[in-house]
């Protein structure tokens, strides 16, 4: 892969870092959790929109309507792993060090205790009362890290799912 594929799927994913990071600040404004299930129509959504974009422009406009598998592929794991990565290390940061980031990580632990509780029984019932206290120590001490390890692994995943899809959507038939 050239530096021009590389550099555009490098500032595709620095792009989809800025969306990422501007919806959960924005559905946080909202009152809303974007930690919780709201967080997979950024997985869904707006991520899906910037390898649907990478994909259709270099096939488009750089290729004269010609997309390689390897080539969609390489461009989509270069987005998804700049993506991922800077991401979670910047939500990280947003947590750690930021007052909204601190409301975020206290609003996010309250609605996990308040999920958690309305299982309470039938927790303890399926997997025994030892394992619901391991399971509830570990949602009072949550901590960014934590967060930040949970995004990663969740942008990879739908990255992946993405890049393989979106490559065989765009991808031009062989001769």
């Amino acid at each position: 892969m050239d530096k021009v594929k590389l550099r555009t799927g490098v500032i595709t994913g620095l792009l989809a870092t800025i969306a990422c990071l501007s919806y959960i600040i924005v559905v946080q404004l909202l009152g809303a959790n974007p930690l919780a299930q709201l967080k997979y129509l950024m997985y869904t959504g707006i991520y899906a929109l910037f390898f649907i974009g990478i994909m259709k422009y270099q096939r488009d406009n750089v290729n004269q309507y010609s997309l390689g598998a390897q080539e969609g592929i390489t461009l989509g794991i270069t987005v998804n792993a700049v993506t991922a990565l800077l991401t979670s290390a910047s939500l990280y940061l947003y947590l750690q060090y930021t007052s909204l980031g601190e409301k975020l990580m206290a609003m996010h632990q309250k609605d996990l205790l308040t999920l958690f509780e309305t299982t309470k029984e039938k927790t303890i019932e399926t997997m025994g009362e030892d394992v619901y206290l391991q399971i509830l120590d570990s949602v009072q001490n949550i901590k960014p890290s934590d967060l930040a390890g949970d995004l990663v692994f969740g942008l990879m995943v739908a990255g992946f799912f993405h890049t393989f899809l979106f490559m065989l959507i765009f991808k031009t038939k062989s001769s």
